[in-house]
């Protein structure tokens, strides 16, 4: 049987760690600036007419559920881009999939031409160049590793430029899904992003992927290190998690699973620094406040309060108990799963679980 994530009943149930940023907290003459520091991580962009006086009012609040992101995003009009330098330096293969609310954005994503509005849901493929413009503009946001999406999703198939208009016949359910995600995501205790995930995934899987012409969507039959570590990511819960489990669930053999995470210290190293930095962002996540050491603990897969405490402070050098009491500026987050905020940790920490992409037989 798969590994099933233990849900645990905590006195003070966890929510799902998220992060809100918004330039209102600049002087508006430097709100664009402060929109450009905190949206480099995935676009170069540029303004549109910027007046000073009137700022740039931008906004998002967003939810790290371990394997992908959910966000809720506003900002002014302006351009952003990602051209084929950009993409070779940083990496991303992400998907980002975005229902527009208000406004929208048009121009060019990998040579198609693409034109968003209200009501429609775009696909945008962070591993191909593309240069927009948008409106003052509202929007929800799922950005996922492409092989969530499909396992055997290459990279060369190119997801950019697709849009879902309110007509087709699937979209009114996937917007009808992401609509209710949105509504529901502040809510949702963390024992539930894993279940969550593949909802999500499988949802935006079975609507986007038919739309690729067939020649593009496969390659070969193999096991990807981000398939890997999705699997792992979705069950950091279970105590019973193992390598026994994880061959037999995702077809591969032990020494296979070896070789893929010897760099990384080993199997069940990486399972626990996982384990621990999940533990440190639930700690210290402001919608979290009152949570109990020894029920992340728990909600983290560790069956040992004695080893989670130790093993939490030989690596952070702080106690579970103590590190509230640490000033936000003065911690030193983890620099993986789910850190500081949306742009600057979250999407370079899910570029990490999807590059490079190691495909293992």
């Amino acid at each position: 049987m798969p590994v099933r994530n233990t849900c645990f009943m905590a006195k003070t149930p966890l929510t799902i760690v998220s992060r809100t940023y918004s330039t209102h907290t600049q002087e508006p003459s430097a709100q664009f600036e402060a929109w450009r520091g905190y949206i480099a991580p995935i676009y170069d962009v540029r303004p549109i007419g910027l007046d000073a006086a009137a700022g740039f009012p931008a906004e998002v609040q967003a939810w790290h559920l371990g394997s992908l992101l959910i966000g809720r995003s506003s900002f002014a009009a302006h351009r952003f881009f990602r051209d084929q330098s950009r993409i070779s330096r940083d990496g991303l293969a992400h998907i980002l999939v975005q229902l527009c609310l208000e406004g929208g954005y048009a121009g060019v994503a990998d040579g198609r031409e693409m034109a968003v509005g209200a009501g429609d849901v775009a696909v945008i493929d962070l591993a191909r160049p593309l240069a927009l413009e948008a409106m003052a503009t509202r929007t929800l946001d799922v950005i996922i590793p492409r092989t969530l999406l499909d396992p055997h999703l290459s990279r060369q198939a190119s997801l950019s430029g697709l849009a879902l208009r309110p007509g087709m016949p699937t979209a009114a359910l996937l917007v009808d899904h992401l609509l209710s995600v949105g509504r529901r995501i502040a809510d949702l205790k963390h024992e539930a992003a894993p279940a969550l995930t593949q909802m999500i995934a499988s949802a935006i899987g079975a609507c986007v992927v038919p739309l690729l012409p067939t020649e593009t969507k496969h390659r070969s039959d193999t096991v990807s290190m981000d398939r890997v570590k999705a699997y792992l990511d979705a069950h950091l819960g279970s105590p019973k998690l193992g390598t026994a489990d994880i061959c037999r669930d995702l077809g591969i053999s032990r020494p296979t699973l070896y070789r893929m995470f010897a760099g990384l210290g080993g199997v069940a190293a990486y399972i626990q620094n996982q384990r621990l930095t999940l533990a440190y962002s639930l700690l210290v996540d402001p919608n979290n406040p009152h949570a109990r050491a020894r029920d992340v603990a728990t909600a983290c897969g560790f069956v040992s309060p004695a080893h989670f405490h130790r093993s939490f402070r030989e690596t952070f050098g702080i106690t579970p108990g103590d590190v509230r009491a640490v000033q936000p500026k003065q911690r030193v987050f983890p620099k993986t799963y789910a850190s500081i905020d949306f742009a600057d940790v979250w999407i370079t920490q899910l570029a990490m679980n999807a590059a490079p992409e190691h495909a293992v037989s």
